[in-house]
């Protein structure tokens, strides 16, 4: 990111005192007829207590120079770094339209429209950050993502060879062309990329279990077992990413402490995460991300029982996110509590009655009431429009077990693992579906 000039600084120093003088009244006043729109927060309250005055001088600094594209990409930064998606799409989209030049800010800019599934503009994006710099390998792993997501192998493979070339040490480089190149049904040179992320970093599940899979595929049983048996917990694909590390540098700190516990999360680091949210709950009773992210930590450590507290907490702090009430009721769901489930889920469903998590666990709730038929039905359905649902793919894979359709059960549990390689229950039941399959005369299913 270019350095900011002295009189911006001064900008920002000077809006910072103001606001420290004369409150928060001055950000309430209207935008002037035909000045450059400048995002702010619908309600300010809302941002985390140290961000508000970073926030404030940001937009001030913009409001004062409204065609200064480094002002808004400071901002969006700024929203990044505090988890304002939407916010910070915005700030950068208008760096981006007065002309910012710098490759990282359609490179942040990209990343969230990947979290948010819009990989068409994430892809743009990307292409726009390479065109300006093509030497950052984690521009063209997301690139490689985005397009593997999007269903375009060849070019998926091609960015992932890009990012290989560029980093070569780098074991989630290797597993990401290896996952392309099993999905292009080159199983061969799966195994060799796949072979060499693990020699790189030999406790990487993500690779042991793609590599499991591809070896399976080559009737190589015995060694694929060993890879399988090799899983351990779960971390994300992280890669060095300092652009990345920019906008979170911003973030306050309250945020900054969730932002580790994110990390932990991702990390499969779940006893450092619980020991960090624990602190943070105790500290900040009245948050209710802090409560959704203890409850998801239990929940990703195998301990739905534990994970029920926290999310009720979370929906009590926060009754209208749906997600806080789809996370519950499925808790509810695994600790065989289907009643108190349905009773959980009922205010997602009225809010939104077409979103896909709430549909997921409500067909769950079927199949554990014992309709697996139809939950199946539901289930292909919402997964067929969501490929990569992790639950939907849990509860459709346990739907098809329960009807002894092993072969459709395997297939999906090959994909779950994919998705979340931590999922020892997933892993064990595509053990047994493979098992079942092996066995003479056993139904297999189509």
């Amino acid at each position: 990111m270019p350095m900011v000039s002295r009189r911006k600084i001064w900008i920002l120093l000077v809006a910072v005192v103001a606001v420290g003088a004369v409150g928060t009244a001055w950000m309430l006043r209207e935008q002037r007829p035909g000045a450059t729109a400048v995002p702010v927060p619908a309600d300010w309250a809302l941002l985390p207590d140290g961000a508000r005055s970073a926030v404030a001088a940001a937009v001030e600094a913009c409001r004062a120079e409204p065609d200064d594209p480094a002002t808004f990409a400071l901002l969006g930064r700024i929203y990044h770094g505090n988890a304002e998606p939407a916010l910070a799409i915005a700030a950068y989209e208008q760096a981006l339209a007065l002309g910012a030049g710098e490759a990282s800010t359609p490179y942040l800019l990209a990343l969230l429209y990947e979290d948010w599934g819009r990989t068409d503009h994430a892809v743009d994006r990307l292409r726009l950050s390479l065109d300006r710099d093509p030497g950052y390998a984690p521009t063209w792993f997301h690139l490689g993502r985005s397009l593997f997501d999007a269903g375009d192998l060849h070019g998926s493979i091609t960015a992932f060879r890009r990012a290989v070339e560029i980093e070569p040490a780098g074991a989630t480089y290797h597993t990401g062309l290896g996952r392309a190149l099993r999905g292009d049904g080159k199983i061969s040179d799966a195994v060799t990329s796949l072979r060499r992320a693990v020699a790189l970093e030999p406790d990487h599940p993500g690779a042991h279990q793609l590599l499991a899979l591809a070896l399976r595929a080559l009737g190589e049983n015995a060694e694929a077992e060993t890879h399988l048996a090799r899983l351990r917990r779960y971390r994300t694909e992280v890669v060095r990413d300092p652009w990345l590390r920019d906008a979170m540098q911003h973030a306050a700190s309250v945020e900054t402490r969730l932002e580790w516990a994110r990390s932990y999360l991702a990390a499969g680091r779940f006893d450092s995460a619980l020991e960090l949210l624990l602190a943070l709950a105790e500290a900040h009773p009245d948050r209710a991300e802090v409560f959704r992210r203890l409850g998801e930590t239990y929940a990703r450590s195998g301990r739905a029982d534990l994970a029920v507290g926290p999310y009720a907490r979370a929906a009590e702090l926060d009754p209208f996110d749906v997600g806080t009430h789809n996370a519950l009721a499925e808790s509810l769901l695994l600790g065989d509590d289907a009643a108190a489930a349905e009773r959980a889920l009922s205010p997602a469903l009225a809010a939104d009655p077409d979103n896909v998590d709430a549909l997921v666990i409500q067909a769950a709730i079927l199949l554990r009431g014992g309709d697996p038929a139809e939950a199946t039905r539901r289930l292909e359905a919402l997964t067929a429009r969501r490929g990569d649902h992790v639950a939907g793919h849990y509860w459709l894979g346990e739907a098809l077990m329960a009807q002894q359709r092993y072969r459709q059960a395997a297939r999906v549990y090959e994909r779950l693992l994919e998705l979340r390689p931590d999922l020892d229950k997933a892993r064990r039941q595509l053990e047994l579906a493979y098992r079942q399959l092996a066995r003479p005369g056993q139904p297999q299913g189509p």
